[in-house]
């Protein structure tokens, strides 16, 4: 694997470079002091024809800054692994990364489980340490999350709701920007909602299709006006989807976990802005179709933070123990 890091602080650089060394023995890591001199060494290498397969870059650099260097990285390659080095971004510096498609973040003060986490996955890629049985399996742990949050949704309005998903997809952070460009190209709003306890992540919930059409599906005409109120209902019915979704996969696992208030937020044609603050940034994905009242609505539910090692062990132990083939 060849890795670049960029950094004008040369202790930043000498550290970051010792960890990845540990993390993934065998890397060829080179490093550039500035974000000209990475675009200057990234162009030499694509042109040679081994071109760097991951990118570790600084967000805060005199002169050409991350941000910067990233969109212009991106102007000649816009697949390649790049992962944003930040100590405390405003959550406006991290939208504008995801947009430019960044990979994920990493804290200054990474620890070396973080920075092995991210490289491990970025090497066997997304979804391939799972076989389609076990995605079969998780699937249908999902759906029975769902399931229970459809009838929660039925007895609160007190109108039969029923959720159609499709297959789980297992995805990169930075490719959840191309799916919402694709089923919300304008706008989009979501609820968030954290966990804790032996496995951290969070859920998100994204309504992709008008809110009026939403709350006349639910409520019809008893949607309120207010602002205020409609923020209100939407989180309610994030968090029911979130906690049951969440609880299914937390069931199937074996663990117990905490959940964190909800929290709504609206968006302009942008990524979801809620950068995983965990090593992880593998996402698992689900498509679903809400039924109510006549209507048919669109939304995503989105886990993100787990990440594939904790899947992957439970299904181990299993065959062991026999309990699939």
């Amino acid at each position: 694997m060849r890795i670049l890091v960029v950094d004008d602080s040369m202790m930043s650089r000498m550290v970051l470079t010792r960890n990845i060394e540990v993390a993934c023995p065998g890397a060829l890591i080179e490093q550039a002091n500035s974000g000209r001199q990475a675009l200057e060494m990234d162009r030499e290498s694509l042109a040679a024809g081994h071109p760097y397969d991951v990118i570790f870059l600084d967000c805060i650099m005199p002169g050409m800054d991350g941000i910067s260097t990233l969109e212009a990285l991106r102007g000649f390659d816009s697949g390649r692994p790049v992962i944003m080095v930040t100590s405390n971004t405003q959550p406006s510096v991290k939208d504008r990364a995801e947009s430019l498609r960044c990979t994920a973040f990493l804290s200054k003060i990474a620890d070396l489980s973080a920075i092995s986490g991210l490289l491990q996955n970025l090497s066997t890629g997304h979804g391939a340490t799972l076989t389609e049985l076990e995605i079969d399996i998780l699937t249908e742990s999902m759906n029975i999350g769902i399931g229970k949050a459809a009838e929660a949704m039925s007895m609160l309005i007190e109108q039969k709701v029923e959720i159609e998903t499709c297959p789980i997809q297992i995805i990169f952070q930075m490719e959840m920007h191309d799916v919402l460009r694709k089923v919300a190209p304008e706008w989009y709003c979501c609820v968030s909602q954290e966990f804790t306890g032996p496995i951290t992540g969070e859920g998100l919930c994204v309504f992709t299709s008008n809110p009026d059409e939403w709350l006349h599906a639910l409520l019809g005409d008893f949607a309120p006006k207010d602002g205020h109120k409609r923020i209100q209902i939407f989180t309610e019915m994030g968090a029911i989807l979130n906690t049951t979704l969440i609880g299914a996969i937390m069931n199937l696992l074996g663990v117990g976990v905490q959940f964190q208030p909800s929290c709504f937020s609206f968006h302009d044609a942008c990524p979801v802005s809620h950068p995983s603050t965990h090593s992880e940034n593998t996402q698992f994905l689900v498509a679903t179709t809400l039924h109510a009242n006549g209507r048919s609505l669109e939304l995503m539910l989105v886990l993100k933070g787990i990440g594939i090692k904790p899947f992957t062990e439970m299904y181990e132990r299993a065959g062991r123990d026999g309990y699939y083939h």
